[in-house]
Order: structure tokens, then C-alpha cells, then sequence
């Protein structure tokens, strides 16, 4: 129901908010959007704004120089696996020299893709790669961790797949040194909480012993 309304919304209204504008790209929260625009780091088709005014979706927006994109009816959701030592960034060039990011790792896989296979082959493959395009890290991973990393193109439902609140399950397997007190583990499985934020049960069980 609730995407039905937002699709019936966006087909209707072709003009928002340009910090909703931002927020709804995942770039930043709406009140640093506010405060963004304020400081005259936002865009709008080349020329610098200073106010909250309203914009047409084919209007070109940017912030510090990144793209927002105009929201799609209907979010999109991708998954891949992260490799260790790949940073969970959206850029392509990250600060510190020689780390791949996710998407300097989705151009190369691309390209090497294109040289295996040719052009012929590799006809209809830039539409369906997402090196170029625009995309919010829902659940990073930490550099040396890898596993499955879920992408969507809508900053709401990356929100709303981050809430805890949503109760959405996710796992882990993790290495440790020592044995975690018994007390504790069997504390989280009533609920958890970390920063003030209350996760739920968090249910845990240990694999394996390493022997030193």
C-alpha cells in the first residue's frame, strides 16, 4: 500500500523540496540539507541556491559537486558480495590512494567484463551496471570484513531497511579474542542495546574455538 501511494505521489508531483530532493538521494538527512543549502554548497542546473525553494524532477541538483538524482517511483534494490580489504564507499576515488571502494570495484568488474566478452557481446550492459550511476550503501561492512552488501537507488527505503525498529534480521560471523561472558549473551537474547538504540533479541552461538 505504502509503495502504491508513494508511486501515485511521485507520477502526480513533478516538484519537491530541495532538501527532500537530497534527502530522498541518501546523500544527507534533511536538516543538514537545510543547512547545506544554506552555506551555498548546493547547485541547481550550475548555479548556486540559497534557499529551500521547490524544483522539477529533470532539474540538475548537486551537492559539493555529488549528483541528487530525482527519486524513482519505485526503489530498486541490488545485492552483491563485498570482498575484504574493499571500502564501503560510494566514490570512486577514496582519500587514501590504492583502497578499491564499491564503486571503482563495480567499474573494474565492468570493464573487464567488456574486454573478456567485446562489445558486441557486451551490448545493453551499461544499463545494467551500476559503476555510473547513482546508489546508497544500505548495510556497510567494515574494510577487512566481507559478505553481502545490499544497494538501493531511494534514500527512504534505505532508511527504512536500516530502522530497527523494522525488526529486519541480519548475521554475522565474527572472530573474537576470548570467551564473551555467558551472562551477557544470554541478556541480548531478551534485547539488545547499543548507543542508546534498542535492536531487539539478538541470538548468538559459538562455531569454533582457535587454539593458540
Amino acid at each position: 500500500m505504502a509503495a502504491a501511494t508513494r508511486q501515485m505521489q511521485m507520477l502526480v508531483t513533478r516538484f519537491e523540496r530541495l532538501s527532500r530532493r537530497i534527502s530522498l538521494a541518501g546523500i544527507m538527512s534533511g536538516h543538514k540539507a537545510v543547512e547545506a543549502i544554506s552555506q551555498g554548497r548546493v547547485k541547481v542546473d550550475g548555479k548556486q541556491v540559497a534557499s529551500n525553494f521547490k524544483v522539477f524532477s529533470e532539474a540538475l541538483v548537486t551537492v559539493d559537486g555529488r549528483e541528487a538524482p530525482a527519486p524513482r517511483p519505485l526503489p530498486r534494490l541490488w545485492a552483491m558480495h563485498k570482498p575484504r580489504k574493499v571500502l564501503c564507499s560510494d566514490t570512486e576515488t577514496p582519500e587514501k590512494e590504492g583502497t578499491e571502494t564499491i564503486r571503482s570495484l563495480l567499474k573494474s568488474r565492468h570493464d573487464r567484463e567488456v574486454e573478456l566478452n567485446g562489445q558486441n557481446l557486451s551490448t545493453g550492459l551499461d544499463k545494467e551496471t551500476l559503476f555510473d550511476k547513482h546508489f546508497i550503501i544500505v548495510n556497510g561492512l567494515p574494510f577487512t570484513a566481507d559478505g553481502l552488501v545490499l544497494l538501493t537507488n531511494d534514500g527512504l527505503f534505505a532508511d527504512a531497511l536500516r530502522d530497527p525498529s523494522n525488526k529486519i534480521l541480519s548475521a554475522y560471523d565474527i572472530k573474537i579474542a576470548g570467551d564473551p561472558p555467558v551472562d551477557l549473551l544470554h541478556s541480548w537474547r531478551r534485547s539488545a542495546w547499543a548507543n542508546g538504540v534498542r535492536y531487539g533479541r539478538v541470538f548468538t552461538s559459538i562455531l569454533s574455538r582457535c587454539r593458540l
